[in-house]
């Protein structure tokens, strides 16, 4: 495996899909920079198996809340979360059980990007 020189910021990565996202991103020789909603959510993902040969490859940034108009604001402040990124993978969706009609509007509005 050659390794990429080729960023990918990835959104959901804590989830199912995102985490699988992840781990064949990194099998195939990209780099991560993965978003979190806590930091310690970072330490799960890097303990996990899959992920352990590849745990250089991979940097994290916290993103509390997606749902909100100004969610990547601070992770962005001074470029450090897209300094370098040539990709974005947005996996990550806010999925509450019994979903409404206003659940699946925040489920928009998390996943448009804000000004």
């Amino acid at each position: 495996m050659a390794i990429s020189s080729k960023l990918i910021l990835i959104t959901g990565a804590t989830g199912h899909i995102g985490f699988r996202t992840l781990v064949l991103l990194l099998q195939a020789g990209y780099r991560a920079r993965v978003t979190v909603r806590k930091l310690e959510q970072a330490k799960k993902i890097k303990n996990a198996a899959s992920i352990k040969p590849f745990v250089d490859l991979i940097d994290f940034v916290q993103v509390p809340d997606i749902t909100a108009a100004t969610a990547f604001d601070e992770a962005i402040q001074g470029d450090e979360a897209i300094q370098g990124v040539e990709f974005v993978l947005h996996i990550a969706s806010p999925i509450p059980p019994n979903m409404t009609r206003t659940d699946v509007s925040c489920v928009v509005a998390g996943s448009m990007l804000h000004n």
